[in-house]
This record gives C-alpha cells, structure tokens and sequence, in this order.
C-alpha cells in the first residue's frame, strides 16, 4: 500500500535534510504511520509487529504447553509398556470350578480387575496385596475381593478374559451332580501392543510439536529484531519532530503554514506534498497572490493504491446483481487477473518519489556549492533556489529564448480575464505552473513569436491558426 521507491526516496533525502512530519492527523496516526515507513524500510513483512509479536507468543506458549502434555503422557507409556512387558508371551493356568488354589484365587481375581497384573512370585501376600500395602486392613480387603470374584465365576457362565472364554458346560450338570472341568485362562500380549502403538504416537507427536515450537522461536526473534531496528530507524529519521492536530489545535481551521514548525521564518525549509490549496496562504509565497502555495513546495502527484481505488464512493455505489451469469464471473476474473499483472509492474511507471529526490539532491549540492563564498551562501533561500531551478526549464537560460505559450480550451474566458486584472488576483493554475516554469503566456497564436500551443483537443481555431 505504500508508495513505490518510498526507501530510496527518504535514503536519499536523509542524506542532506532532516525531515520532519507535518499532519492534520493526530500524533497517534503520525506515530503509526512513522512506524509503519520504518518497518518497510528495514524490509519487515508485517505492518503491525507489536500485535503479531503477542500474537505470536500466544502461539508459542500454547505450542509449548501441548509438548510438555506429550511428554508427560509418552513417559507414562513409556513405563507402563516397560511393566506390561512382563507377559510377553501367552500363558495359561488351569483351575478346577469349585477349587480354591492360592493361584487360583489370584488368577480368577485378575479377570476382574480388582488387583493389578503382576507376576505371581512367593510369597503369596505379593499376589493378593495391592502394591503399596502396609496394614492388615489390606490383607483383609484383599481376601475378601478374592472370595467376591470365586462368587461371581461360580454364578456367572461366562467371564471374557483377553480372547479366551471361561464357561460352564451344561451337559456336564446331570441330576445335581456336577461334573468338575479344568477351566483354562489364557492372556494375550495384544495390550503391550496397544501400549506400543500409542507411545509411538506420542513421540511423533513430540517431534512435531518441538519443531513447531523451534520455528515459531526463530520467527518470534526474527519480529523482536526487526521491530527493533524499526524502532532506532525512526528515531534517526524523524526523532520528536512530528507536528500534528493533536499539538496544534487550530491545525484543522486554516491552512498550514511552515511558521508552526519553524517559528523563526523556515527559508532553508522544503515541503514536499501532494496538496497544494492546504498551503495557500499569501503570506508563504513571494507574489503576495492569495491562494497560492509557497515557493518552497514540492508538488508531487497523488499517489492511490490501485486495489482502493473507488473506495471513497463504496457507500453511494449501487447494489450489485447477483444473478449474474457464471460468464459476466469468468469475465470479472479475467479482469482482476490483468488488474494484478499490471499491479506488478506498477514499480517502473510510478517513479515520483525518484524525481522530487533527485530534486532535492541538486537543490542541496547548490545551496553549498563550493563557488559559493559564506557571504553569498547566507543570502540564499530555498524558496529562492527552486524558484530559479523553475525557471530553466522552459525560461531564458545560457542564450536560449523564453518558451511563449498559448492555451487553447484550457482555460475559461473568465478565468482568462481574472488573470490579467492585476498582481493580487489568482492565477489560473496552467498560468501559474507555465510562468513559475519560465515560460511567456501569450493570449493568441503569434507566428513570429509563439512557439508552443497547448490544446484540450484537436480543431480549435487557435490550432488551426497555427
């Protein structure tokens, strides 16, 4: 959004002038504006890196509390995959219904869940107790869990243990009398392998998470550095010298006038500005002509960024159809896509800033010009500077006569008139910009003296006459 060659521009112009900002704004939007410039000129990607930078760092903690939850997580995987792998092979016991064994008391009680798994070692408190037991209140808590689940395998017909079915055979009951069968459990490693799988998740999960967080580090530093030298860059360039309405409080009821920022005259002052009429004020210029600018202006040509063009008028604009055909889309896409190609060429046809530089390099090397004694340098002014480069444009410079131009169908008759009723009248502004060029207004095609016609279109008499 900024304007092409705005760096080589201010590069150019901190090299002999010290610049100052003169807004109608307020202080806030200068300072924003200022900051803005800088980063561009320090080659930043972001326009507001205070922002991004919070934003960024949200980021980062967040980043950081799911890799520390990783990795809680993966160490608890990790040392329960370690445990689990106790059993790595299938086993079985066999148990008589009925029968009591200390194994199979234990065995039975792990289908149910009621103590963890642990290798059966003697004696055989290990296999009954929780792990952490101390008091005899466990030792009888535990048998009693033991004497729950004998109840509910002797009452239930099937318990699921893994892949393996323990159950009750009902040919086996004839006439009350049952018949003992050896039961078989078997447990399967299929849970280590779960157990596996979810710590190899987790450390995939790690590893992405850890180089998210070394990326979103080195873009966070990258913003704290360039925000930095954003920051010096300012200083350098602009410093405190920003007058805005915030600091002079009749800024928006008259015009500018360089005595708010230079009290004491400001004849080594040059404006540089894309408005002319905010300057208007008889008491700048030389001629003493109300509503021109001072001498010391440099008019640059506006400067809209073509993709807010038609901004201005969003809310006048009518509504838009949209039933259109999917052709008229086609052919607004086609249109957006030339309007983008012609944007990226934008950099070689705008080169203002490069000229009004170039402008104020020649102005500097001839205000100290090493012909110049101190004498003749303290008469100088800059507005009596430009006002001499003006002129050799089209004036009389090194022998060569005066441009005479005469205007055809630019300028109003009455307009025509109020430019010749005397030295206090305004000029016309096509008057004003050819004369300040050093050039002759003529009101009539002379053939012995004009040397130029400007014309607003072909065939007019004074055309034709020439």
């Amino acid at each position: 959004k900024l304007r092409p060659h705005l760096t080589e521009f201010l590069q150019e112009a901190m090299n002999g002038y010290e610049i100052s900002v003169y807004t109608a704004g307020t202080r806030t939007y200068a300072n924003e504006v200022t900051q803005l410039i800088c980063r561009h000129m320090v080659g930043a990607k972001v326009d507001d890196y205070e922002e991004w930078i919070a934003y960024m760092r949200e980021i980062l903690k967040e980043t950081q509390e799911v890799l520390q939850k990783a990795r809680n997580q993966s160490q608890y995987q990790s040392t329960g995959t370690k445990k689990s792998k106790r059993i790595t092979q299938p086993r079985s016991v066999t148990a008589t219904a009925g029968a009591t064994t200390p194994d199979t008391k234990i065995d039975l009680l792990l289908t149910l869940g009621k103590i963890p798994k642990k290798k059966k070692t003697a004696p055989l408190l290990n296999h009954v107790t929780n792990k952490n037991r101390t008091t005899s209140s466990d030792e009888k808590k535990a048998d009693e869990d033991i004497e729950e689940a004998m109840v509910k395998l002797e009452t239930s017909k099937d318990v699921d243990v893994g892949a393996t079915t323990v159950g009750e055979d009902a040919s086996s009951k004839k006439g009350g009398t049952e018949r003992k069968k050896r039961k078989r459990v078997s447990f399967e490693a299929s849970v280590n392998e779960d157990l596996e799988e979810r710590a190899q998740r987790y450390k995939e999960l790690i590893k992405k998470s850890t180089e998210e967080v070394e990326r979103i580090q080195k873009e966070l530093a990258q913003a704290e550095r360039m925000e930095a030298l954003a920051v010096d860059l300012r200083k350098k360039i602009f410093g405190s010298r920003i007058v805005s309405r915030t600091d002079v409080g009749d800024l928006g009821r008259d015009v500018k006038s360089l005595r708010r920022v230079f009290p004491c005259g400001g004849t080594l002052a040059t404006i540089v500005d894309d408005r002319e009429d905010v300057w208007a004020n008889a008491t700048n210029n030389s001629t003493g002509r109300p509503g021109e600018p001072p001498d010391n202006l440099l008019l640059v040509r506006p400067y809209h960024w073509k993709n807010f063009l038609g901004y201005a008028d969003v809310n006048n604009a009518s509504g838009v159809d949209i039933s259109s055909s999917s052709e008229d889309k086609k052919q607004q896409e086609s249109s957006t896509t030339q309007k983008n190609a012609s944007e990226t060429n934008e950099g070689d046809d705008e080169r203002q800033l490069l000229w009004t530089a170039d402008i104020l390099k020649r102005l500097h090397k001839r205000y100290y010009s090493e012909t110049l004694s101190d004498i003749e340098r303290d008469s100088l002014t800059v507005p009596g500077i430009l006002k001499q480069m003006r002129r050799e444009v089209l004036g009389s410079v090194e022998g060569k006569a005066a441009s005479r131009l005469v205007f055809s169908g630019l300028i109003p008759i009455h307009k025509q008139q109020q430019s010749s009723d005397g030295p206090k009248k305004p000029r016309f502004s096509v008057i004003r910009y050819a004369e300040e060029l050093g050039a002759i207004v003529q009101p009539n095609v002379d053939r012995k003296t004009t040397s130029h016609v400007v014309a607003a279109r072909d065939g007019t008499d004074k055309i034709k006459q020439a």
